[in-house]
């Protein structure tokens, strides 16, 4: 479903519905080798779910789990709460969402979308992004076409092995 462009910036929003082998495919043609923030990115890194490090804010409203993360893309578990707001904001690098559950608006150049669990999102390097979350809770699978985007979840604290589990 295309829903719009803006035509002074030449970029496009587009929201679809995409399989989720199809959005790891994405990642895995971003990313020549995939390792933890802080280790040398060797050829490959395979990790158990209960060693990945997950980080939130402390007003407990979001939380990324990095799945994994090379020197050309980064690949996250997003959850959002109930009603919570992303305000306008700018990455340096292509982001791509799958949505697993939950629903609500974004906003990508002045352009609004509903979006909900099936649908994929893709929004251009340096294109304005907000977000307003639904009445339940969000899961995402979030793309970063390079690592620095996500650098901002660095300054996020660590939770609790029993704060992951939401």
């Amino acid at each position: 479903m295309f829903i719009g462009s803006n035509d002074n910036e030449g970029t496009e929003m587009k929201v679809c519905t995409m399989s989720f082998m199809r959005v790891l495919l994405v990642a895995s043609f971003c990313t020549s080798a995939l390792a933890s923030p802080t280790a040398k990115v060797s050829q490959h890194t395979i990790t158990d779910s209960d060693a990945l490090e997950t980080r939130g804010p402390s007003n407990g409203k979001a939380k990324i789990q990095r799945l994994a993360q090379g020197k050309n893309a980064f690949i996250g578990r997003l959850w959002l709460a109930a009603g919570a707001r992303i305000p306008p904001h700018k990455d340096p690098t292509e982001e791509y969402l799958f949505i697993v559950s939950g629903s609500g608006q974004i906003t990508i150049d002045g352009q609004k979308a509903s979006i909900s669990a099936g649908m994929t999102i893709y929004m251009p390097a340096g294109a304005e992004v907000s977000f307003i979350n639904g009445a339940d809770p969000l899961v995402a699978i979030q793309v970063f076409s390079g690592p620095e985007a996500a650098a901002k979840y660095s300054k996020w604290p660590l939770l609790k092995s029993s704060q992951n589990k939401k």
